[in-house]
């Protein structure tokens, strides 16, 4: 038994390396994500910026659709929020054909909600929907401010 957990250990840990830290979770792979970056900066002692930098392959056009993410520190939820696939932070237009993309979009943080917080990991879920909507992509991945 002990053999199977150090094994299934490594195996996620190599997983974790191989995807850029980041764990697919399932969609319709209509959006192919090849990695994923978290960069994090506190902005004047009053929140934090939280930045996700995404590229990959989006294999089908995108007329709409909106960004689903929840961050949370163990049971408690920090962040839920909701935003267009289309007006993000970073320029991007829909209708956007297919092909390869980076994609980046932040989330703020008040400070008070992460003095605690701080070196501790927080997770985040972040999956995309089409005009449809349906799931195009999602993926999981493990931060600290």
């Amino acid at each position: 038994m002990k053999i199977i957990f150090k094994i299934l250990i490594i195996i996620s840990i190599l997983i974790e390396i191989i995807s850029g830290n980041f764990i697919d979770c399932g969609g319709n792979n209509h959006f192919q994500i090849g990695n994923v970056t978290v960069l994090t900066k506190e902005i004047e002692n009053k929140e934090y910026l939280i930045l996700f930098t995404i590229n990959g392959i989006l294999k089908e056009t995108i007329y709409d659709g909106n960004i689903f993410t929840i961050i949370t520190n163990g049971p408690v939820t920090l962040i839920k929020e909701k935003k267009s696939f289309c007006k993000s932070d970073h320029v991007f237009s829909c209708p956007s054909g297919s092909g390869e993309i980076n994609y980046t979009f932040n989330l703020t943080m008040p400070i008070t909600t992460t003095t605690t917080l701080k070196h501790q990991t927080l997770y985040s879920t972040v999956w995309f929907t089409d005009q449809v909507p349906n799931q195009i992509a999602c993926f999981n991945i493990n931060f600290s401010l």
